[in-house]
Order: structure tokens, then sequence, then C-alpha cells
């Protein structure tokens, strides 16, 4: 099972020095949907490009983000 690893997703948008409204002004979204996402929503993959892009990760970054793994 798969999870959004939210706690290193907030991290990578402190680096860039972002919170949510100015993260989803970035990404061009509406706040509402950085703030479902990093409360436990799941992306969409347009979500997920944008995010790789705006905050600047690579795949293996963002692959350990959007794609983390429980261990349950």
């Amino acid at each position: 099972m798969y999870y959004v690893d939210i706690p290193e997703l907030k991290a990578q948008m402190a680096r860039k020095d972002y919170n949510i409204t100015t993260f989803s002004q970035k990404m061009g979204v509406c706040r509402e949907t950085v703030s479902r996402v990093l409360s436990g929503e799941n992306p969409t993959y347009p979500f997920m490009c944008k995010s790789m892009e705006v905050l600047e990760l690579s795949k293996e970054r963002a692959m350990n983000i959007f794609f983390a793994s429980k261990l349950t």
C-alpha cells in the first residue's frame, strides 16, 4: 500500500519557503487543493508533476514522497 509522505512534502515546501498559500499560487491551483493533499487526499498526476517542477524534485525524490510505502 502506498501513501503520500506528508511530513516530507511539507519539509520540501519549507525548504523553498512556501506555505500552503504561496505553494498553491506557484502551482497554479487553489489553496484548498494543496490543503486536501496535505490532509491525506491522494494527489492527481498533474499535481504531482507540477509539484516536482515547483519544488525542483528529482524523479526519485518525488517517487519517495508521492509513492511512499507503508510497512504494516
